[in-house]
């Protein structure tokens, strides 16, 4: 990501990446690490992983460098946890990973 876009990245979440499942079926997770990203709330159609037609909360911009799965835990600084719905990696036109969005 260009070091002039890192600047808008003016938010923290913290991001706990899925380590798999416990006896009982429940996720489990790593430990959380603050993350800087941008936050934009807003509502708008999208279609999810499955194909399913859904309505975001908000969108979520990442550095490239940031390792991100559609599993892991996102935890907002209002103390909610929503579930990334979609997760989108976008490249340089070179091939290089870029930024992350993640819509919740």
């Amino acid at each position: 990501m260009h070091a002039a876009l890192v600047a808008f990245l003016t938010d923290t979440i913290q991001v706990a990446p899925y380590t798999g499942q416990d006896g009982y079926g429940a996720p489990t997770y790593g430990a959380p690490v603050a993350t800087p990203c941008r936050v934009e709330y807003r509502m708008q159609v999208f279609t999810n992983a499955q194909g399913q037609e859904r309505v975001s909360r908000a969108l979520l911009f990442f550095d490239g460098t940031v390792t991100l799965g559609i599993r892991d835990k996102l935890t907002l600084e209002d103390g909610t946890s929503p579930a990334i719905e979609r997760l989108d990696l976008w490249k340089t036109p070179q091939g290089a990973p870029d930024h992350w969005e993640a819509t919740i």
